[in-house]
């Protein structure tokens, strides 16, 4: 048995039972999401473990009202039952802790959460149909989803992308970007069944896992607009790096370069981000004492200059290996192009990269007149 602490928060853990102290940057990020939502939450933590995120969820946010506790561990849920006790004064959710399968559960209590956790070990996908039906008598709900599986969606286990996903995945510099595109297409598509619309509201790609919240809401137009979002494409040269999305075929397989072009897809190629959720939750982060403010405050800036922009971001040290240059600091290179005239801005899926509206020709050529290495 390991005693910790985690924010506040008191915490038994069997040797038995899972718990990653790594994620802990990942439980405070959610918990800031969760804090920025305009909505009273009745949540299902499905897979709780130990309870450390659910337990989160609860002392740190007061819209959070009622909280079920399921696993199907029975170590885990003897443990979770403890741990609410232990820091059941620090918040005035309503509690309960289930031992239960995860998609039985769902599928029993339809209409009875409005917020939904999934946190499973490997790919979400064998969870996110029950999981979206539990959502379906809802006119409004929320999904949030963790994905470890991403050497499949990221490309180097590509023929298991297809079979898992439907989707053809790029192993190549924007791969985890391309990643969380896959898993949102088929989040997508499941909803649409239920005639949900799909609302993506963050996406994180952090160490090992993708992390996504989304919001779901009902009618039969915006689900179908969701669809389409979910059938789109980019086109990619590994030659002169070119890449550019599109919902339909080319009429060509080559680039202008006239290198063959590789694909991905399908994926999804809405938005990825909500600024008014991202501004609340830097203001939440500057109220609250995280352990790992610095960086939530930095990632979360990030995500905020990249929300605008467009999709499939650039890879500097690509680009520099690519055409032989010599490394320039990426904010010379940032400022070059916005004194051209383009938006451009750093994103938080890697320090090397950058999204900008200029082609691959006039970031090469911002790259050579910038100044400073």
């Amino acid at each position: 048995m390991v005693i910790l602490k985690e924010e506040g928060i008191r915490l038994s853990v069997p040797k038995t039972v899972f718990f990653n102290p790594h994620m802990r940057f990942c439980r405070s990020f959610s918990s800031l999401f969760i804090g920025a939502l305009d909505a009273e939450l009745c949540v299902l933590d499905g897979m709780s473990a130990c309870g450390a995120r659910g337990l989160r969820y609860a002392c740190e946010n007061s819209n959070v009202k009622k909280i079920t506790f399921l696993d199907l561990n029975k170590k885990a849920v003897k443990a979770t039952k403890a741990n609410v006790k232990k820091n059941k004064k620090s918040f005035k959710a309503r509690a309960r802790v289930i031992n239960s399968d995860v998609n039985l559960f769902m599928h029993e209590h339809s209409g009875k959460f409005n917020f939904i956790e999934l946190d499973p070990f490997g790919s979400p996908l064998p969870f996110l149909y029950d999981a979206i039906r539990c959502l379906s008598k809802l006119k409004r709900s929320f999904l949030s989803v963790t994905a470890t599986d991403t050497a499949v969606l990221c490309g180097a286990n590509s023929k298991a992308c297809v079979k898992n996903y439907s989707s053809k995945p790029l192993n190549n510099e924007f791969t985890h970007e391309n990643g969380v595109r896959i898993l949102l297409a088929s989040i997508a598509r499941i909803a649409s069944f239920f005639n949900f619309s799909t609302t993506p509201l963050l996406s994180l790609s952090k160490r090992h896992y993708f992390k996504l919240f989304i919001c779901f809401e009902q009618g039969a137009d915006a689900a179908v607009e969701s669809a389409k979002k979910a059938n789109g494409f980019v086109f990619y040269c590994s030659k002169c790096l070119h890449r550019f999305p599109s919902f339909h075929p080319l009429a060509t397989s080559s680039c202008s370069c006239g290198a063959p072009l590789d694909f991905g897809g399908p994926l999804w190629l809405g938005e990825l981000f909500d600024e008014q959720i991202l501004k609340r939750m830097l203001e939440l982060n500057e109220e609250r004492n995280y352990a790992d403010k610095k960086e939530l405050a930095s990632v979360l800036s990030l995500m905020l200059e990249e929300a605008r922009l467009p999709s499939f971001y650039f890879d500097l040290h690509k680009i520099f290996k690519n055409y032989s240059l010599p490394p320039k600091k990426t904010q010379a290179i940032l400022d070059a192009l916005r004194a051209e005239g383009f938006t451009a801005s750093r994103t938080h899926f890697i320090p090397t990269g950058i999204r900008t509206d200029a082609g691959i020709k006039k970031i090469r050529e911002a790259i050579k007149s910038s100044s400073g290495v």
